[in-house]
């Protein structure tokens, strides 16, 4: 059963907890649609990269000659494929790691939104028998 302090035994303060639970759901959920959304941007540029390298392989493959324009592009390249290689890890990640551990806890704030109303409903109908109860008792 709950143990709160006097000062949050009132309706007031009871509004005020479901309305900060409401608010820290809403603000998760803001930062999940924030990484989905990062994550489908990342996804996308990755792909567009891999384009740009498999489209600058063709021309690093046409180069005759070893000179510093075809070590320059073959660096960048290499460079774009490094970069790919390390979005793709970022993207996986934000994705396995970080959207999971939000999910979870939009999960557990949920439900722990749901178990606190369940417990003061409890409470508000135990005072209520009680409260019945001694108004019932004769007074001397």
């Amino acid at each position: 059963m709950m143990a709160f302090g006097k000062e949050l035994q009132s309706k007031a303060s009871h509004d005020a907890l479901l309305k900060l639970c409401d608010q820290e759901i809403r603000l998760l959920e803001t930062m999940k649609k924030c990484i989905t959304l990062r994550i489908k941007c990342d996804r996308d540029y990755t792909t567009s990269l891999a384009g740009f390298s498999t489209l600058g392989s063709r021309l690093d493959g046409m180069s005759i000659y070893d000179g510093q324009v075809y070590q320059a592009w073959s660096t960048v390249l290499k460079e774009t494929d490094n970069i790919c290689q390390k979005m793709k890890k970022s993207v996986e990640d934000l994705n396995e790691n970080v959207l999971n551990k939000l999910n979870n806890l939009i999960r557990e704030k949920i439900e722990m939104k749901r178990r606190y109303v369940q417990e003061r409903i409890q409470v508000d109908t135990d005072y209520l028998k009680s409260y019945t109860a001694t108004e019932k008792i004769p007074s001397n």
